[in-house]
């Protein structure tokens, strides 16, 4: 009867309404929870125990969905005081509104603001939930640190391994240096023509010829290191120049690099952390860390005898492990010393 109205029980019932199909005589008609439960267990109809299955199962006729879709519902709140009374299209949107529904979520209103259950306002204690949703915060957050913890953790570790790896390369690189760097491309700097390694050779076995120094602290020593302008009045600077020229040619120094190598001891061509003598003094310990090339085998004449003369070489080559403020630019730069005293060959 349309005009009568109905208990609900549930949704489902009604809109999933099936009929046997293997049986022509059968069209017996079930809510489908009750049918698919049914036949989990049972492969017979409910009602005339004809074989049946749930693959036999297909949707009620529409007009026996229709005929339910009109009939009027009570609300299923009825018991908490809802007196609403609807058909069963509009069931489903009444629920989601419906004022007495039980499980709807509402906002406390005592203070602290937190989504509850309508059905538990009642039994809220503001201090307790409050309690263990700080209780709650603190373990994810306790979960977090751990976690982040553990991920700084590994960082380090890897970091530790990547710092002992260079540690270990650096020293393969000093150990070998000699060897590599005496066939570093030293004639052609500037330049991007190929070249065979018969040529790289060629050109840079006079570098062999040098006394290697590791340590060269003392060739920047403020206490001996004299600017060019100190020796004016006692050397000829241009001669000097051109001796020093000479000297790298009659070691095999191809004339283009020996003129670069002068051109670069004008301190102002040099690394940040040796361009002055208050750098110098701030990277002292650090200096020891250069490779100096040194070629003291000849002298000079001055204005009151006979001078001790060496050329120094601090080839980029030699010394790609220094720090940026130490880096030296291709090739290199050369620091003339006179008796033991160094000074840089200013440009003319």
């Amino acid at each position: 009867n349309p005009k009568k109205t109905y208990k609900y029980e549930q949704n489902s019932h009604f809109y999933n309404k099936v009929e046997c199909h293997d049986a022509p005589i059968c069209e017996h008609v079930f809510c489908n929870t009750c049918i698919t439960e049914w036949l989990t267990s049972n492969q017979t109809c409910p009602i005339d125990r004809t074989n049946l299955t749930i693959d036999a199962l297909k949707p009620a006729p529409r007009i026996l969905r229709n005929f339910l879709s009109r009939l009027t519902l009570s609300c299923s709140n009825q018991p908490h005081g809802c007196p609403a009374s609807l058909t069963l299209e509009r069931f489903d949107a009444h629920l989601l509104e419906c004022n007495f529904n039980p499980k709807r979520p509402v906002t406390c209103q005592s203070g602290c603001g937190m989504t509850i259950l309508f059905e538990e306002h009642g039994n809220h204690n503001c201090i307790q939930s409050l309690k263990i949703e700080l209780a709650i915060v603190q373990k994810e957050n306790k979960e977090k640190n751990e976690e982040q913890e553990e991920k700084m953790s590994r960082m380090q570790s890897e970091l530790d391994l990547l710092k002992a790896e260079i540690d270990a390369l650096k020293k393969v690189i000093k150990e070998k240096q000699p060897a590599s760097s005496d066939l570093q491309l030293l004639s052609t700097v500037g330049q991007s023509q190929a070249v065979n390694q018969g040529t790289v050779l060629a050109d840079s076995i006079w570098l062999t010829k040098f006394k290697t120094v590791q340590n060269v602290q003392e060739l920047f020593n403020p206490l001996v290191f004299e600017r060019s302008d100190r020796f004016e009045l006692e050397y000829d600077l241009l001669k000097l120049r051109k001796i020093a020229e000479m000297q790298l040619s009659g070691l095999g120094c191809p004339l283009e690099m020996a003129k670069i190598l002068i051109e670069n001891s004008n301190e102002t061509r040099w690394p940040p952390g040796l361009r002055s003598e208050e750098a110098r003094r701030e990277n002292w310990d650090r200096l020891k860390d250069y490779r100096c090339r040194v070629d003291g085998s000849f002298s000079v004449l001055g204005v009151h005898g006979k001078l001790k003369a060496a050329i120094n070489l601090i080839m980029a080559s030699d010394n790609a492990h220094m720090d940026q403020d130490l880096f030296v630019i291709n090739p290199g730069f050369l620091v003339l010393s006179l008796d033991f005293r160094a000074f840089y060959c200013p440009n003319q």
